[in-house]
């Protein structure tokens, strides 16, 4: 499968769902304009997801830089697209659902050994977190929401921290040693306790 056709068909079916069923039509553009309380996300992540056919996740292991460069690309158009019209925040999941990746399979590749394509999918990172904080900042999202979502750690969050959390993991750290270095320490006090008994 050439991945670049692949996502190319895929941008170009999504483009026209999009336009079809949200931007387009009427009857949701009455919606957003009477603010009816809409959840556009299922109804994005149902368009983003029609050609994730798990059969072929395994041919869509993007290990070219330039290949996810485009990709990225091709979905900053889309959310400028809806942007232009209803707040849709981009995230990791919804990127995935772009791409027919798994949460773990981003991740994988953000920790790549290879520099560059860890060095592209920090780019992705970055612009999905500086658009999370950026909706948080403006209003769009709860701020406590969205420090939520960037701090969480595991498959689905950016694992952020703060700089306080950092140094008060570190305090921790300091307080408790490991087993290891507090035997050392016992065994070289014990030959000190054994001599203060003797005098």
């Amino acid at each position: 499968m050439n991945l670049l056709e692949w996502i190319t068909k895929k941008y170009n079916r999504i483009i026209s769902d999009l336009n079809r069923d949200i931007l387009d039509s009427e009857k949701m553009k009455a919606r957003f304009a009477n603010d009816d309380g809409v959840n556009i996300y299922p109804i994005v992540a149902y368009i983003f997801n029609k050609d994730n056919n798990l059969s072929e996740m395994a041919d869509r292991s993007f290990t070219n830089p330039e290949e996810i460069d485009f990709c990225l690309k091709k979905y900053q158009e889309i959310m400028y697209m809806l942007n232009k019209e209803i707040n849709f925040v981009p995230t990791k999941e919804n990127f995935c659902q772009f791409m027919g990746w798994t949460a773990e399979v981003y991740n994988q590749n953000l920790n790549s050994d290879a520099d560059d394509i860890r060095a592209v999918m920090q780019m992705v990172e970055d612009y999905l977190i500086d658009s999370q904080l950026s909706a948080g900042q403006g209003g769009v999202t709860k701020a406590n929401l969205t420090k939520f979502r960037t701090q969480v750690s595991g498959n689905n969050g950016h694992s952020l921290v703060t700089q306080k959390e950092a140094n008060e993991d570190n305090r921790f750290k300091a307080r408790f040693k490991p087993a290891d270095q507090l035997e050392r320490e016992l065994k070289n006090l014990l030959p000190q306790a054994l001599c203060g008994k003797k005098s």
